[in-house]
């Protein structure tokens, strides 16, 4: 190596020396283009996946509601939400309709195994909401396995939303969805929460069964909260605290502090399911 560079002219050996650092710089522009490419490749497709996620917590919102509903109705033998259930089901029908047109949008094969499949679950979960719905008015359904579906489904939805956020690298977007996802989680418990307190106040009492659910699902909502602001930015959790706040919440706490005195007081001081069915902690998304 050395004989050839002592026997080769000094002008291209000059270039030769100029241009060996000169590859050295293009080589590292080019890797960190691709590294730029490669990042903004994930950004375009986590934020394709990131449109899907308001559709997918519309319809979420919606079974929650038609959960509740149904849990009264079944509860009082279909004499209660006679007229108001069929309006429910549109709304969440129309929340259907429109998942499904979200999906047919985009390649889910192109995001990976894991979304075809956690995609395909829902789906096919989605497919036995009709039956079920019939079986609610016919009243050949209990309460709990009514429940059990509706709960099954939108676990099936929302883990949709969990594998979305197994995608990004990036750590900023992957904060911001697992705030959404712990978000979503916590609105699910207070749903599963209204649908025992329907059934308890329904019944005149809590079983302890039903108590114990009751209890553990206000404490799950509270953890799934404390995990949404360890990831939530600061104008996130700025806006939930007024947001969830009023009125409402204050008449929610005390039907809550009814249910959970119940088996001392031996009352549930004259609440009934039907006029709690349609009262739920706030609903308005954060983001």
């Amino acid at each position: 190596m050395f004989a050839f560079l002592k026997n080769t002219k000094i002008g291209l050996r000059i270039v030769m020396a100029l241009s060996l650092p000169a590859f050295g710089v293009l080589a590292f522009s080019g890797f960190a283009m691709i590294d730029k490419y490669q990042a903004s490749a994930e950004m375009d497709k986590v934020a394709e996946l990131g449109r899907v996620l308001p559709v997918i917590s519309a319809l979420v919102h919606e079974m929650q509601k038609e959960r509740g509903m149904s849990a009264i109705f079944i509860s009082f033998k279909g004499k209660k939400f006679t007229q108001q259930l069929p309006p429910r089901k549109t709304d969440t029908n129309k929340r259907r309709a429109t998942l499904a047109e979200t999906f047919k949008a985009f390649d889910a094969a192109s995001f990976g195994a894991i979304i075809v499949g956690t995609i395909e679950t829902a789906q096919n979960a989605l497919k036995a909401l009709d039956n079920k719905r019939t079986q609610i008015t016919g009243l050949d359904i209990t309460v709990p396995q009514m429940a059990k579906y509706y709960t099954m489904t939108i676990t099936k939805l929302l883990g949709i939303v969990e594998a979305i956020a197994q995608l990004s690298s990036n750590n900023e977007v992957s904060k911001i969805i697992a705030a959404y996802t712990y978000f979503l989680q916590s609105k699910e418990r207070s749903g599963i929460e209204r649908a025992m307190g329907a059934g308890g106040f329904s019944a005149g009492k809590f079983s302890p069964d039903v108590y114990g659910k009751f209890v553990r699902l206000i404490s799950m909502q509270d953890t799934y909260l404390s995990r949404f602001a360890l990831y939530a930015s600061a104008d996130e959790k700025a806006y939930l605290k007024p947001t969830v706040s009023g009125p409402v919440v204050d008449e929610i706490n005390q039907l809550r502090k009814i249910a959970m005195d119940s088996p001392t007081t031996g009352s549930t001081q004259g609440v009934t399911g039907g006029g709690i069915s349609s009262r739920a902690l706030p609903r308005r998304s954060i983001f």
